[in-house]
């Protein structure tokens, strides 16, 4: 009976859709219980049955670390995932990318104009977002795509799947990442850079995410994008953070990426003006860049793991 395909499919749809005991599938089909509980076994490996586990919808109890956080940094709100000690810096990610992504819908619930950056953290968020109706919504790419085959830094992508999670439109920079020198952008991919600009200026949120100077010198790409296009090394010194291939520095200065790559990026400094300014961020390496972010005003909701907002608490 288990090479029965509709009956497999009928048996399922019967259990996990509708909601019937074993046995009260056994008695409707004239089967044993030890049958059908063969053949629900035979419709999970046959890939007809999918289970999806996510974080629940409404915003669960914040932690006693999230309003004290949330109070020693001034913002309007923190979110922590839970984390065991120990983890890994993947681990960690992934635990706060499903709780951003579970509470999402809720912090853009009265957003019109959404501002979406890169990296591993808002590219795993947007992932496990939930389908949410509602307002429509238009997604706003904060910076233009960068490199071929690391789909973390394709914004595009990223926007993408915020947009069919939201059921709501995109609007797309066409225009690469790409080495070239300044005035070689055709009037159309002018045009798509005006209408881009004028769509910040209407933000009302923005998600984000940062890494720590630790995490950029350990790129594979930073020689390349960063030191090879900037006078001197000495800021290596005293970077803070990077975002969106922005580089800040402790006294406040920051510095692009290499002149000779066509940088298209929403002035970090700008973040803090619009009213939801979400920053994901997770990992031990990132404490110290956290808190400056915080302190320069670039965010006012921070959603992380209570490995990362523990020690936090304990760096401020």
């Amino acid at each position: 009976m288990t090479d029965d395909v509709g009956l497999v499919h009928k048996i399922a749809l019967k259990f996990h859709v509708e909601g019937l005991s074993q046995v009260e599938i056994a008695e409707e089909e004239g089967l044993s219980k030890a049958t059908v509980c063969r053949i629900l076994k035979s419709a999970k490996d046959m890939g007809m049955v999918h289970v999806n586990v996510t974080m629940p919808s409404a915003a669960p109890p914040a932690p006693k670390e999230a309003g004290v956080l949330c109070r020693a940094l001034g913002l309007d709100e923190v979110i922590i995932a839970p984390a065991a000690s120990g983890e890994t810096e993947e681990s960690l990610i992934d635990a706060t990318a499903a709780t951003a992504a579970a509470n999402m819908p809720r912090l853009l619930a009265d957003s019109y104009m959404v501002g979406v950056g890169w990296g591993r953290s808002v590219y795993n968020t947007a992932l496990q977002l939930p389908y949410t109706e509602g307002a429509k919504k238009l997604f706003i790419p904060l910076v233009n795509n960068f490199a071929y085959t690391i789909p973390t830094l394709q914004t595009s992508v990223i926007m993408s799947y915020f947009g069919e999670r939201f059921r709501s439109n995109c609007y797309y920079l066409n225009i690469s990442h790409q080495p070239r020198r300044k005035g070689e952008r055709t009037e159309a991919e002018m045009e798509n850079i005006r209408q881009l600009a004028a769509y910040w200026e209407a933000l009302d949120a923005a998600v984000f995410s940062i890494s720590s100077p630790e995490q950029l010198l350990g790129s594979e790409m930073y020689s390349d994008l960063w030191r090879g296009g900037l006078e001197g090394g000495s800021y290596e010194q005293s970077m803070r953070f990077e975002s969106m291939g922005q580089v800040f520095c402790e006294d406040g200065s920051y510095v692009g990426i290499n002149k000779n790559y066509d940088l298209i990026a929403l002035d970090l400094k700008r973040l803090s003006s619009i009213k939801t300014s979400i920053c994901i961020g997770s990992g031990l390496k990132k404490v110290n860049a956290l808190i400056y972010t915080a302190k320069l005003g670039l965010y006012n909701v921070l959603i992380t793991d209570s490995a990362t907002a523990s020690a936090m608490l304990e760096q401020i």
